[in-house]
């Protein structure tokens, strides 16, 4: 079952993270970033920082609305 935290598959999150920005496309089965299909939010926030974080936490998704 998908988390209803979660946005809607063809959402585009955007995060800045120290000098750049992180654009992820919200999939109907995963998640696209930098060219490349991830399973979860978490594996791209830690590829990313190279530390693990919370999905919601990472991209601000932790709030209603918040997407």
């Amino acid at each position: 079952m998908r988390d209803p935290r979660l946005p809607a598959a063809g959402t585009v999150l955007q995060r800045q993270y120290r000098d750049r920005t992180i654009t992820v496309k919200v999939l109907a089965d995963g998640f696209e970033y930098d060219g490349k299909t991830y399973e979860s939010l978490s594996s791209i926030a830690s590829s990313v920082t190279g530390t693990r974080w919370s999905r919601f936490a990472f991209f601000g998704l932790n709030k209603k609305g918040a997407a």
